[in-house]
């Protein structure tokens, strides 16, 4: 591909070509801003994948600005949650999904559980077809592995759950909603 014009490369080869000409200077900091933010979903894990690789290889320090925070949590040693150009929270992917600032960062993170003030992640939260359930399904959607699944309690409140299961509730089932104790 070394003779060929850039405007002839997939979006995929037009991406690696950026990313080589950051990195043929040998930089200390790379910045990147929403390098696959106009990828397809496979090309953005495909590249993903591949940047994750390169930036372990490389003693640069990479800035990466993007709105996913799959890609964030993937890439990021530390992440900072930037909300009108402030940092309002900073920490280890990790540290950001069992401790988020604020009820905003929470929801911003995919966090939609906020109950008397305290995040309930929705990995905690389990869901059990019931005929005497606790509430109804309103929504059940597929995300790779996990399936979202939204509940209208019957006291009003929505509560979101994340369950890897095949066979889960689905809209209209009735289900008993169990809260595990944050350990």
């Amino acid at each position: 591909f070394e003779r060929r014009s850039v405007a002839t490369l997939s979006g995929g080869q037009q991406q690696r070509v950026a990313l080589a000409r950051a990195l043929a200077p040998a930089p200390r900091v790379l910045l990147l801003d929403e390098p696959l933010g106009s990828l397809d979903r496979r090309l953005r894990d495909r590249l993903l994948d591949d940047l994750a690789e390169l930036f372990a290889a490389l003693t640069v320090t990479a800035l990466y600005v993007t709105h996913d925070q799959a890609e964030a949590f993937a890439l990021g040693d530390r992440v900072a949650v930037v909300r009108a150009g402030r940092i309002v929270q900073e920490g280890t992917p990790d540290e950001l999904w069992s401790n988020p600032a604020d009820e905003d960062v929470a929801r911003f993170l995919g966090l939609a559980n906020v109950r008397d003030g305290a995040v309930i992640r929705p990995e905690a939260i389990r869901v059990h077809v019931a005929e005497n359930g606790d509430g109804v399904v309103t929504e059940a959607v597929r995300q790779g592995p996990l399936v979202r699944v939204t509940v209208e309690l019957d006291d009003g409140e929505t509560l979101v759950a994340a369950v890897a299961d095949l066979e889960h509730p689905r809209p209209g089932d009735r289900v008993t909603v169990e809260i595990e104790e944050a350990g």
